[in-house]
């Protein structure tokens, strides 16, 4: 993580400290948001504070991930945030982190920051609790808020699926 580390959250920081970190990551975003695309944008915009990984799904030789997250928006509305990135670049330790998070049901989103690398190439850095974090670089990342709907053992089954094609 580049703004909110896992010391920002474990109180290491002063009040004013946080608060400058917040507003740099603000700023930083107020930045990013003419030139980035519009999905981008939108995660940007997006709390995934206390999200919880439902499921995720990795296709294509590990060049797609499909997560979907339990979000959760006061007083009580819970909704499913469904995350594509597309043009995966993550090295076999980023993936057994994400497969460790998704079969780990204690695992929550602490939080989330979006941006471009030099290159142009997107870039999600997730915060997890009780531990690790996982930096996702990709061509492109697509977002959809979809109703919530109730785990079923199908759902729950599918915590973390690699989906290998037929050679």
């Amino acid at each position: 993580m580049k703004y909110f580390t896992r010391g920002f959250y474990h109180g290491e920081y002063s009040e004013q400290e946080q608060d400058a970190v917040v507003e740099a990551y603000r700023s930083h975003i107020a930045l990013l948001l003419p030139s980035i695309p519009s999905s981008l944008a939108v995660l940007a915009k997006t709390s995934l504070h206390d999200a919880v990984l439902r499921s995720v799904v990795v296709r294509g030789r590990r060049s797609i991930i499909e997560m979907e997250l339990v979000c959760h928006t006061p007083p009580d509305r819970q909704w499913i945030a469904a995350v594509r990135y597309r043009g995966v670049q993550l090295r076999d330790e980023g993936f057994a982190m994400l497969e460790r998070r998704a079969r780990d049901r204690r695992t929550e989103i602490l939080n989330h920051e979006v941006d471009v690398d030099e290159d142009g190439e997107c870039v999600h850095r997730l915060l997890f609790a009780p531990e690790g974090e996982i930096t996702i670089w990709c061509a492109s990342i697509e977002v959809q808020q979809l109703p919530y709907t109730e785990w079923t053992h199908e759902v729950f089954c599918k915590c973390y699926v690699e989906e290998h094609e037929e050679t």
